[in-house]
């Protein structure tokens, strides 16, 4: 989760929307399992997310449950 959050466009929208939806856990790079489930399932995230981000995060969602 640290690494996706890394490779996000801290400019862009997609970050924005993880920094509102998780206040105060992005900075820090902290996250539980709950909310990886959370973002797993969100299609909002979906929608904002493009480019490298995208690839970034499904690369991300194909390793994740393997750790």
């Amino acid at each position: 989760m640290k690494n996706f959050v890394r490779a996000v466009d801290h400019t862009g929208t997609a970050f924005g929307y993880l920094a509102e939806k998780f206040p105060g856990k992005i900075k820090e790079g902290v996250s539980i399992d709950p909310q990886i489930r959370q973002l797993y399932r969100d299609d909002q995230l979906d929608r904002i997310l493009s480019g490298n981000d995208r690839r970034t995060s499904n690369d991300f969602e194909v390793v994740a449950p393997t750790f």
